[in-house]
Formats: C-alpha cells, sequence, structure tokens
C-alpha cells in the first residue's frame, strides 16, 4: 500500500502515535523517523529538544526506546510561526487537467528548507490542490524546475508523476527555450553576444553554494541582448543554453556586470534614485518559457509580465 505524501499546506500542529508492537525497542528519534520520513532527521531531533515530542505525557529523549501502545504527541511546526501559506499569491497563467504554469513572484523559497517551512511555494500549491479527505480528488503538485528565491517568473509545476518525469527530460535535455529579463550595473561589451564560460562550484565559498567561472567547470553558454541602455545601468534579454546553478548571475558578473542588489555575485547595494529604494533584491524574471507538453506533444509558449519593481526600475532609469 502506498503511502500519502503529506499535506504542506497545513501546518501539523499536534499529531498523536501509538507504538506498535513491531516498533518495540526503536530509539525515540529513528521511531519518529520511520513515522514522518519526509522530515529530516535533525529536523526531528531539534522538536525533541525543544520540548515538542512528549512520550506518556512527559519529556521526550531523542534515546531513549520507544515501547508498544506509548503515546507519543508530536508538535511539528515550529513555534512561533504563524505563516498561513494562503497568504503567498500564486498567478496562475496556464493550466489544464496535468500542468499549471504559476508566476512566481520574488521573495519566495519554491520548497520547505531551513527556517522556511510553511512560507514556501510548494506550500501554497498543496493548499490549493490537495484533497487528502477525498482522494478522488487529490492532486501532489510537484515543481517541473525551480528558481532561486528573489526570481520572478514562469514556474512549471505537474500534477501528476508521468508529468513531471517528462517535463524533467525535457529540461535535462535542453529542449526547453528560456528567456529572462535582468538589470544590471555597467553596460556589456558589446551590448549583445554570448558568454560560453565553464561554471564550478567555488570551494573556497564558506556554504559552499556560490559558483563561479572556473576552467575545470561544467561548459555553460548564455546569450545576451542589451534592450535598454541607461549608460550606467542596462536592461536585458537572456538566454539561457545551459542549466547550471546562477549561471546567468555567474555569467554576467564574470563580463563586469553583475545583476543589481546581488549579493552574491555583486556589491549587494540596492538600486536608490534621489533617496528612494528602487530595487532592494537581484532583478532577474522568467520571462518565457517554450516545451511540449507532456501528454499532446503541442508546443507551448508561457510568457510572464515583468514584475512592478523591475517595471518601475526601467522608468526611473529611462530618466537618469
Amino acid at each position: 500500500m502506498s503511502r500519502i505524501p503529506p499535506d504542506l499546506g497545513r501546518a501539523e500542529n499536534e499529531t498523536r502515535l501509538v507504538v506498535r508492537p513491531e516498533e518495540d525497542g526503536l530509539r525515540l528519534d529513528r521511531f519518529l523517523r520511520a513515522r514522518f520520513p519526509w522530515r529530516s532527521r535533525e529536523h526531528l531531533k531539534e522538536r525533541i529538544r525543544e520540548g515538542s515530542v512528549t512520550v506518556n505525557g512527559g519529556p521526550g529523549k531523542a534515546s531513549r526506546p520507544v515501547r508498544p501502545g506509548d503515546e507519543i504527541l508530536v508538535t511539528l511546526r515550529r513555534r512561533g510561526d504563524p505563516f498561513d501559506p494562503a497568504d503567498i499569491p500564486l498567478p496562475v497563467l496556464y493550466e489544464d487537467e496535468v500542468l499549471v504554469a504559476i508566476d512566481k513572484p520574488a521573495g519566495y523559497v519554491v520548497h520547505p528548507v531551513g527556517r522556511h517551512q510553511m512560507d514556501t511555494i510548494i506550500n501554497a500549491l498543496h493548499l490549493r490542490y490537495r484533497r487528502t479527505d477525498d482522494p478522488a480528488r487529490d492532486v501532489v503538485p510537484k515543481l517541473a524546475h525551480r528558481l532561486d528565491q528573489h526570481t520572478s517568473g514562469v514556474l512549471l509545476v505537474a500534477k501528476r508523476d508521468d508529468v513531471r518525469a517528462e517535463l524533467g527530460r525535457q529540461f535535462a535535455e535542453r529542449e526547453v527555450e528560456k528567456e529572462y529579463r535582468a538589470v544590471v550595473a555597467g553596460r556589456p561589451d558589446p551590448p549583445s553576444g554570448e558568454v560560453e564560460a565553464p561554471i564550478a562550484r567555488d570551494p573556497e565559498a564558506r556554504n559552499g553554494l556560490p559558483m563561479r567561472v572556473h576552467e575545470y567547470g561544467e561548459p555553460s553558454l548564455t546569450l545576451y541582448e542589451t534592450l535598454e541602455d541607461y549608460g550606467t545601468h542596462a536592461y536585458l534579454r537572456l538566454l539561457p543554453k545551459s542549466g547550471r546553478t546562477h549561471q546567468i548571475r555567474v555569467h554576467m558578473q564574470w563580463i563586469g556586470t553583475p545583476l543589481v542588489a546581488d549579493g552574491l555575485y555583486g556589491d549587494g547595494r540596492p538600486l536608490v534614485v534621489d533617496g528612494e529604494t528602487i530595487l532592494d533584491r537581484y532583478p532577474l524574471h522568467s520571462a518565457r518559457l517554450t516545451f511540449r507538453h507532456p501528454l499532446t506533444g503541442e508546443r507551448l509558449t508561457i510568457t510572464a509580465p515583468l514584475p512592478p519593481d523591475m517595471e518601475r526600475a526601467r522608468e526611473v532609469l529611462r530618466r537618469g
């Protein structure tokens, strides 16, 4: 019997469990990991340490063995986290019975991770589509790809596993055409061209995440075109032909025109004009995706309008 995936759209405030005979002797943390396989062991141990897990009404301890009949009360939602995923806007750009494309707003993480447990895009999608009390109508939405926290624009979501698998194949084999827009500091020279520079993880980065151009990196290619030249800044159209982590941000840094307000690959300073903060996040927008529908084979193009803060930046920069 297959396990029903957890509903990430609702906080699991209190879950009451009773230890079964076959679970006799398991450490409490291993018992919880078996019952909540979608949670990391470290996350569960943290819940135990902070007192969010009790055994027969008393405090739990990670190493304590459980016994048949023990009653375990678990509070999985982090204390002091009142966030409601219903507050996350999910503008729909396209939807059918197996696929939905949303216009992801900037500022939201796509999957629960670290301190982001209820304030992610997937939480909001679960809240919209899950019907755990009605299996015939229950839809488990799964992302076909990802966008960084501060990147906005077209995000594809599959309603079935086979659909996600086919979309994943198209992304992996570079059959999906991707177009981005960005505001950068400086002016690319030449105004249009291509950046062909291998990208690798930076071994000197403290958290191991930031990338850099390196001769031993993975082959990477980005085409760019200057749509508007403001003198001190530029508005670009970008076509990544490979799918490396942070590719556009790394390549723009490499040619000397980092994205505005990019704290990893630029100086991180917001765009401020006449004392007004115009952009306080790196302005990168997934403007268009073109792919084949996983079931029909029809070629689809999904577009997303430029977000208001990027439109505002263009208006202000045009005025010099």
